[in-house]
């Protein structure tokens, strides 16, 4: 049996820019693309002295399968309250609202929320934070349509 352990690292809030850019019908989906402009990053427990922002290049490459699975591909660059800098990279799954798909093709957004589980990767030169280039984090979220947020809880696996 496994002694794994799990800690809350970080809470992570992102707004993302409606409407998203609409790069297709695939065959295995919906693609989109969706800029993340703003976000605040918040560590807890012995990683409680790391804040940030996330910097307006964020982006986001969404595909909405026919089944209102959401799978995505996010990069951002957080910047510390101290200036340094942290690449971030997480990718995963949103598990969209019943009908999410079909509005989206009639040009509507989906209504309500989503549960959202992703993995995230944090890459850095800084010393003070080489522990987040070390450490493997996965994250349980929501998003919001009503206001376009993506809020994470963002865990360390120990």
């Amino acid at each position: 049996m496994s002694s794994t352990k799990f800690s809350l690292a970080f809470t992570y809030s992102v707004q993302v820019t409606a409407p998203p850019y609409f790069l297709g019908v695939f065959p295995e989906g919906l693609r989109l693309f969706f800029h993340s402009p703003t976000g605040t990053f918040n560590g807890h427990g012995d990683l409680a002295s790391i804040r940030g922002r996330s910097l307006p290049q964020a982006g986001d490459v969404f595909l909405i399968q026919p089944n209102d699975i959401g799978v995505f591909d996010v990069l951002a660059t957080l910047e510390m309250d101290d200036g340094q800098i942290v690449a971030e990279r997480h990718k995963g799954r949103a598990f969209l609202p019943p009908g999410a798909y079909a509005r989206m093709l009639e040009g509507k957004p989906p209504v309500g929320t989503a549960a959202v589980h992703a993995a995230f990767e944090f890459v850095t030169a800084a010393e003070q934070y080489s522990n987040m280039s070390r450490d493997v984090f996965f994250a349980d979220g929501l998003l919001s349509f009503e206001d376009m947020t993506v809020r994470y809880e963002i865990f360390r696996i120990e």
